[in-house]
């Protein structure tokens, strides 16, 4: 990940500006080089291709099926070296197939003036090139002009907004993490520092903007990245339509306070007030005909309720509460044979605040959050709150909804809505039983909700109480966030709550707690008691007893840390991770690592309590399907507002969030997002953990039928890779890292053309927590002449496994026809790796904590002989694994203690002497050094070896093993080498591979992630 940097705020940076006034106007050459280096960046690949397919637009750069789609290529390139290399690419056959016309370039800007003729056009697309026109929005309207019925302008943008000004989109998307990255290389950063700055500089200067990049780039290895964010804006033919509504409904541009700093920094294309449910009907009607994007604004909490020229519609207007009585309910309808008592009926325009007041003055409550000016977004995506144990989310409390349906436009009366508040014209839709099943958690996605209907609770009075606990070091962290996990939360009763802040302040660590007791007439008091302050952390602040309303005012994380806040005075920006038992190591340290990486003194983790009645709901019962939680880490990143919501501050704080969310997810049990509730507010299956990669490599031809249109093109596309990865070495990790990271739920993940050389040598360390192995197909010549469909002998890609200079796990021969032999090949050879006798023998390995030294978890692989039937079961493995005849083994051997464990019990199994070796060390104040040695004439001349120890971690210990068995006679294609475990994170096998001992063959039994 990187850091954001103030570097990409184009066209003219501040540190640049800042490091040279003067300045000369770039060349087109000096333009492209410095727009080649953004052609690396991570938003083309990930973002705008992707953007583009998945509206059916047409590129060059698409996939086939959609390139022959293009029948004419307009382009406007004022850069004559952009422009020619489209001259000459644009109109071959190889790019665009298809076109009727030859493809068209002109050397010129697109501007008002520009003229097609009455051509018109599918799709206008505007690629980094918005920010020298002006004004953004004439620009597009002349586009719009020139779209066929169903076309559409698309607009890609990297960093900053856009003032589209009342132009309406239909779609937009948003990129944030793009990166671009480059070679640490003067001339590199030359020419980014002054694509970035808007023109060339002096030498003198050109030294100080090349340590400005390096600066503010974030360094891996030899390479530097820089934060690319990308926003997508797309706009049909009824972009300029806003006219129509004006006379229905009350439009204004903005005049609405917004408290999420994410939409603060957006400009809607206009925002509707609608009064009645009427109006908001005829708003959605409006979309609907034109195809429009909408939001709705409730609290203005949340980051989507406003986005770049999006329609909005404001439910101010709607800010009723109304308490009612049950009389009777209606036969079939949610509810019956239930005692619903006293109900709520929230407009869509109250706030968390609206409804505790009205429900408070009738002695009533509903389980809300704990922030009074919070809207319906809380509610309809979970709600989260100090009653959540006792009567669960928010969401569950919903027993009916009037809403408008974005899908038909209709009012729609869903559940149980008291009679007097069903507006006229609702109906009662076919999927009734489903959209109320939808609301509860995901409410914001099928419709503008108007009321929702609210089971009413006893109001409590509650108790409260908060510690503030110092924190030494991260020792006392980690024992502290354990205690409350243990001694506090786990064993609370249900009405009961407890809270936990981490946090930093005066450079120290600190763990705020606050523990909320909730009773009335029908509940005893349990908690707050002297005997529980004597258990904990002593007596804390004084006992505060308060109402629904008084609670708001004792949240510790609100009033009890950094003075509020800078004085309340704060932006913030929120992820929520659903977590439990965080006082586990593994939890506990990534919550202390992440204060300390905090880039602001403000930002903090807030753990809220679940569990109790947010557990009793089953998952699939409401759309908030995450229901197996204990706390919901609420990662906050808060900076003072004076900084700016688009400061470099801002921008790293909002960086810290998504960093620490990734860190968390892997030990998580769910997610939320309320930008996209249903696919992140649900538990997350029990995926399988990737067991096993195959890394499939061999000659051409030799796995399948020739590919004449790939290999025509083969040495081109080489060449290109080899640019690619000259420029950026890391390339080829990056994308095997992405093949692993989507396979998401996969025991076993196949990778086939793999063309690296020694693969597994190569990536495992990349993922050392699975296992990875080389199969090599290879067929006769013959063969893979057939297969070419020619009986030409081409011998160019062939690959001589007598010329490798390392040695594939196993090798396939792929002559036969049909799949018998494939299947009798992984049965004999693949499925052993999966056998549970390994899972057995992993779960031997024990963890050791901070050993040798803090922070390291060592895993003591040599105690597996200890445990009854480790040994014994080790032996099995070994033996049965071997792929040689154990009657030709001249020798075993081994060195230190662990390798003589395993390599004695093997060798007496299979009756194979185990030579006398020993170490001697020679040790001075500089230096230590180990010999192994080795009587002479233990080992047979000519007869096979193989080597056994307990782990392969750097592989110098092996290195020099295999050193000595070599000098006894031994030859390095009759040694076999088989260990215990490895850790792949050490990269023993590209040490070995680069000693010259990669032919060698390396089996372990066991890949272990760690140490």
């Amino acid at each position: 990940m990187t850091k954001p940097n103030s570097l990409l705020t184009q066209p003219n940076s501040p540190g640049l500006n800042q490091a040279s006034a003067r300045r000369t106007p770039l060349s087109d050459t000096q333009y492209a080089a410095g727009l080649r280096i953004f052609q690396n960046c991570t938003a083309y690949r990930d973002f705008i291709v992707p953007q583009l397919s998945r509206s059916e637009t047409v590129l060059a750069c698409l996939p086939g099926h959609l390139i022959r789609r293009i029948k004419r290529y307009v382009a406007y390139e004022p850069n004559d070296v952009f422009a020619e290399i489209l001259e000459g690419s644009m109109g071959t056959e190889e790019v665009l197939p298809c076109l009727n016309l030859a493809a068209q370039v002109h050397r010129t800007s697109f501007d008002l003036e520009t003229s097609t003729g009455d051509e018109k056009f599918d799709l206008i697309l505007f690629c980094h090139s918005m920010s020298d026109m002006k004004p953004s929005h004439a620009s597009i309207t002349r586009a719009l002009s020139m779209l066929t019925q169903h076309g559409i302008v698309v607009v890609f943008h990297r960093d900053g907004t856009l003032d589209f000004g009342s132009l309406v989109c239909t779609q937009t998307a948003s990129f944030p993490t793009g990166l671009v990255c480059m070679a640490d290389i003067d001339a590199v950063l030359d020419d980014f520092a002054a694509f970035i700055a808007g023109g060339s500089s002096e030498d003198a200067a050109r030294a100080i903007w090349r340590e400005l990049c390096r600066s503010f780039g974030v360094r891996r290895h030899d390479q530097l990245s820089f934060s690319a964010p990308e926003v997508m804006y797309a706009f049909n033919c009824h972009a300029t339509s806003l006219s129509e509504l004006t006379d229905l409904v009350l439009v204004v541009k903005e005049d609405r306070a917004i408290k999420n700093r994410e939409a603060r920094l957006q400009r809607p294309a206009a925002i509707a007030r609608p009064t009645d449910t009427r109006q908001v009907q005829q708003c959605v009607q409006w979309v609907l005909r034109n195809e429009f994007s909408l939001t709705v604004i409730g609290g203005g909490h949340g980051g989507h309720c406003l986005k770049g020229n999006v329609f909005a519609v404001d439910m101010s207007a709607f800010d009723k509460v109304h308490l009612t009585a049950v009389e009777k309910t209606e036969e079939g309808r949610e509810g019956i044979g239930k005692n619903l008592g006293a109900l709520v009926v929230a407009e869509a325009g109250s706030t968390t605040g609206d409804i505790i007041r009205k429900t408070m003055a009738a002695g009533l409550t509903v389980p809300l959050g704990s922030r009074p000016t919070v809207g319906a977004g809380l509610w309809l995506q979970g709600g989260i709150g100090h009653l959540s144990r006792l009567h669960g989310l928010s969401c569950d409390a919903i027993i009916g909804t009037i809403l408008v349906s974005v899908a038909s436009g209709q009012i729609l009366c869903v559940g149980h809505v008291p009679e007097q508040h069903i507006p006229r014209g609702a109906v009662r839709p076919a999927n009734e039983a489903d959209l109320l099943w939808a609301v509860k958690g995901a409410g914001t996605n099928f419709g503008i909700v108007m009321s929702v209907t609210f089971k009413a609770y006893p109001a409590p009075v509650y108790s409260t109480r908060n510690w503030v606990v110092p924190l030494a070091d991260e020792a006392e962290a980690l024992l502290q966030i354990r205690k409350f996990d243990t001694l506090v939360a786990r064993d609370l009763d249900q009405k009961c709550s407890a809270d936990a802040c981490l946090y930093c302040k005066d450079h120290r660590l600190h763990l705020g707690v606050a523990v909320i007791e909730a009773y009335n007439s029908n509940f005893t008091r349990v908690l707050l008691t002297p005997a529980f302050e004597a258990d904990i952390w002593g007596s804390g602040s004084d006992i505060k007893t308060v109402d629904g309303f008084g609670l708001f005012e004792t949240e510790i994380y609100v009033y009890g840390m950094h003075g509020g806040h800078a004085g309340g005075k704060s932006s913030a920006f929120k992820r929520c991770i659903f977590l439990k038992n965080i006082g586990d190591k593994k939890i506990a340290s990534r919550l202390v690592a992440a204060i300390k990486a905090q880039p602001s003194q403000f930002c903090y983790l807030h753990m809220i309590q679940g569990g109790g009645a947010v557990g009793d709901i089953a998952e699939e019962a409401t759309a908030f399907g995450c229901r197996d939680w204990e706390y919901a880490c609420v990662i906050t990143g808060v900076w003072p507002r004076e900084e700016g919501d688009d400061s470099e501050l801002a921008r790293s704080v909002k960086q810290w969030v998504y960093n620490v969310a990734e860190d968390l997810l892997p030990l998580s049990c769910g997610a939320y997002d309320p930008s996209n509730v249903l696919a992140h507010a649900c538990p997350f299956p029990a995926a399988s953990k990737l067991k096993l990669i195959i890394l499939v490599t061999g000659e051409i031809c030799a796995g399948k039928d020739h590919r004449a249109y790939k290999e025509q093109h083969r040495l081109a596309l080489t060449a290109y890779f080899e640019e690619q990865v000259r420029q950026r070495p890391l390339l080829p990790d990056e994308h095997f890292l992405d093949m692993v990271h989507n396979a998401v739920g996969v025991d076993v993940l196949l990778i086939t053309g793999i063309r690296d050389n020694a693969p597994v040598a190569s990536f495992s360390h990349l993922v050392p927590e699975c296992r990875l192995i080389e199969v090599n197909v290879c067929a006769s010549e013959n063969t893979r002449c057939m297969r070419r469909g020619s009986g030409e002998d081409n011998h160019d890609n062939d690959v001589d496994l007598t010329q490798m200079n390392y040695r594939p796990d196993l090798i396939f021969n792929n002559d036969e026809t049909g799949d018998d032999a494939a299947q009798m090949f992984a049965e004999s050879y693949l499925l052993p790796f999966l056998h549970s006798d390994l899972n057995l023998l992993a779960e031997m390995v024990r963890e050791v904590p901070n050993f040798p030294r803090s922070g390291i978890d060592f895993r003591h692989v040599l105690g597996i002989a200890h445990q009854a039937g480790g040994l014994a079961l080790c032996t099995d493995l070994l033996e049965s694994r071997f792929p040689g005849d154990w009657a030709k083994i001249g020798a075993i051997a081994c060195c230190g203690i662990g390798g003589i464990a395993f390599a004695s019990a093997l060798a007496l199994r299979v009756d194979v002497p185990l030579p006398t070796s020993y170490i001697s060390a020679m040790l001075s104040s500089s230096s230590e050094e180990a010999l192994i040695e080795v009587e002479r004439d233990v080992i047979p001349k000519g007869r096979p070896a193989v080597v056994i120890d307990d782990v392969l971690s750097s592989g110098s210990t092996l290195c020099a093993l295999l050193d000595l068995l070599i000098t006894a006679g031994v030859a390095a294609e009759n040694i076999d080498v088989m260990v215990i475990a490895e850790f792949p994170v050490h990269r023993g096998r590209e040490l070995l591979r680069n000693r010259g001992f990669g032919t060698i063959r390396v089996q372990s039994l066991l890949v272990v992630e760690g140490v």
